[in-house]
């Protein structure tokens, strides 16, 4: 059915209608496939939003997302990896204790303590699925978690944002912080029509900042901020990479 677009007048309709008549747009639009998002009203408080669907495909080996109440259940298999979104349930002794190691601790740039299990579980609910993911990282052929992946959507600017923590100490620095984001950064530029990534970096992980600038990533800025260990400053490098940029790379196949 197509949709007509209402003219808003500032004299006859206040900032709240217009808002409000602008979500809606936007509800309706989502449904639409291939639809664009409508602009936003000059004025308006900026809101995010990620085009709801009642079963979506990923490719590049993901498996079907099914949804809930909550928003949708993420899951993607690689050839060593199964990556799903967590239940609080997940929340376990092991991952309690990841954020209690100084390694971890220091490459998020946070003091290390050991978490609770209800710290845990609170954490995970507090993602919504639609415009906040938090997905486990477990090993195919032991089924053992081994580390943790968040992904944060600004539909409205078509941007998106990873971190990870590797919680398992063996398993840094080898195959799976790569592996696993291939197909979450299929599905976000891909299947969500993302633009950007965008991220932050310690600027003395100089190894993982040189690595990152080879596969296509821009330097917008550096800052320097007081570090939650110790209270020393240290530098941050916020980094983009775009859609393009991306495109241009080889990608692995996954299984």
């Amino acid at each position: 059915i197509p949709l007509r677009r209402r003219a808003y007048h500032p004299r006859t309709l206040s900032l709240r209608h217009v808002r409000r008549s602008w979500l809606a747009l936007l509800r309706l639009q989502a449904l639409r496939p291939g639809a664009h998002l409508p602009h936003l009203p000059a004025g308006c408080p900026k809101a995010r939003l990620v085009r709801p669907s009642a079963l979506a495909v990923c490719s590049a080996g993901g498996k079907a997302l099914m949804n809930t109440g909550k928003g949708k259940t993420l899951r993607f298999e690689t050839e060593h990896y199964l990556l799903r979104s967590l239940e609080a349930d997940d929340a376990n002794a092991e991952w309690c204790g990841w954020l209690e190691d100084p390694q971890a601790a220091r490459m998020l740039n946070a003091a290390p303590r050991k978490a609770t299990l209800k710290e845990l579980r609170s954490y995970i609910s507090s993602f919504d699925r639609r415009a906040r993911h938090i997905l486990g990282i477990f090993e195919k052929s032991t089924g053992g978690m081994i580390g943790v992946r968040t992904v944060e959507i600004d539909q409205l600017r078509r941007s998106f944002r990873f971190h990870i923590l590797i919680g398992v100490a063996e398993e840094r620095g080898r195959r799976a912080r790569a592996e696993t984001s291939e197909p979450l950064k299929h599905w976000l530029f891909e299947d969500l029509d993302l633009l950007t990534s965008e991220g932050t970096i310690l600027a003395k992980n100089t190894r993982f900042a040189d690595t990152v600038l080879r596969l296509g990533w821009v330097i917008v800025k550096r800052r320097l901020v007081r570090s939650p260990a110790d209270g020393s400053l240290v530098e941050l490098i916020d980094i983009r990479l775009h859609r393009e940029s991306w495109r241009r790379l080889p990608h692995p196949r996954s299984g």
